[in-house]
């Protein structure tokens, strides 16, 4: 069976002319459609008589075609055709995913003939018609890195990326603001929550801005900032939206560039061969040891606890009036540990007895 008979096709304009040549030469071209088949996507055109070669200029996407048998899953000839000829040229995924109109030029020729020209126009859709009238839904940003990237578009359309992409401890952070259409109050809404039981007109008539005194708890969880027009909120109908796209830290981000979230560092000892040596470690914090072992050693560690005594010391500054230390004190101000003032009105062994002095 022809093997353009098997395909679905939609015919999208037909010139036929006649032209007076020698025998032999083209004297039609016409019959242009666009089809799918086995998922591939074809224009076609016939001639009369059968030429061998054709030369094809669709929206910049060019050929030239010069098949015996019309085989090729891209570009042929069909010759089994009756007296006429099916050209035919599998259109490529990208001009297929611009999802508009599509010009094209369409030159056969053939030796000792003068050539003959078809121009015309076809679309691609979003659905498959190839006749304009759903060009628009299936488009978004194809481009997965990007921070737009619409995983539900089957047709690119690079306007709609945001050329910004999230890389490591970062991620995608977007605002979408309307302009122009019309806002309405949310009704009914009342801002029980900020001491004032205000609607939306009390917010806007009042001689005072007192919208940054909304509280969350409102009607419906919302604050003013949500229910009302003239505090930002309210709900917008028509008017044009648009969204700007911007990178933000994630996981505390990476201030120092090493690859790993501030979130996610661990402190220790990073070099490696060091007796206290983390394997664990992305920051190091100065626990190094600065020993390591050599042949015939290995490291040792050591670990000692320390334990604050219970004892109180007293300095009685009059018979009436006393103040008291522990080792809590130093603790949080170690600077007075061997101070010999206070050693000495307080009898103090604060010095060699408490953990933060040691």
């Amino acid at each position: 069976m022809n093997f353009f008979r098997n395909l679905f096709v939609l015919t999208f304009a037909t010139l036929m002319m006649n032209v007076s040549y020698a025998q032999d030469c083209t004297s039609y071209v016409g019959g242009f459609s666009a089809n799918t088949h086995d998922g591939a996507t074809y224009v076609n055109i016939e001639s009369y008589p059968h030429e061998n070669s054709g030369n094809w200029n669709i929206s910049n996407l060019s050929a030239t075609i010069s098949f015996d048998d019309g085989t090729s899953v891209v570009a042929g000839r069909d010759p089994n055709n009756g007296n006429n000829a099916q050209w035919y040229f599998a259109l490529s995924p990208s001009q297929l995913a611009q999802a508009d109109q599509n010009n094209y030029t369409i030159t056969l020729s053939s030796d000792n003939c003068s050539d003959y020209t078809l121009t015309g126009s076809f679309w691609t859709d979003c659905d498959g018609t190839y006749d304009g009238s759903n060009n628009d839904s299936c488009k978004g940003c194809m481009t997965a890195s990007d921070c737009a990237y619409d995983s539900s578009a089957t047709v690119h359309d690079d306007s709609m990326c945001s050329g910004e992409s999230a890389g490591s401890c970062e991620q995608c952070s977007s605002t979408t603001t309307t302009s122009g259409g019309s806002c309405t109050d949310v009704a009914g809404w009342t801002d029980n929550e900020a001491g004032f039981d205000w609607d939306c007109t009390d917010y806007e008539n009042s001689s005072t801005n007192y919208c940054s005194y909304t509280a969350s708890g409102g009607d419906y969880g919302m604050s003013a900032y949500d229910a009302c027009c003239y505090c930002g909120g309210g709900n917008t109908s028509g008017g044009t939206t648009t969204t700007t796209w911007s990178v933000v830290d994630a996981n505390g981000g990476d201030t120092d560039g090493d690859g790993v979230c501030d979130d996610n560092e661990v402190s220790g000892c990073t070099t490696v061969g060091d007796c206290a040596y983390d394997s664990t470690a992305t920051d190091d914090d100065g626990s190094c040891s600065n020993l390591s072992a050599g042949a015939c050693e290995s490291c040792s560690l050591t670990t000692t606890t320390c334990e604050d005594p219970n004892t109180v010391w007293t300095w009685q500054i009059t018979s009436s009036y006393s103040t008291t230390v522990d080792c809590a004190n130093f603790d949080a101000e170690p600077e007075y540990c061997n101070s010999s003032s206070m050693l000495a009105n307080y009898n103090g062994t604060w010095d060699t007895d408490c953990c933060a002095c040691n």
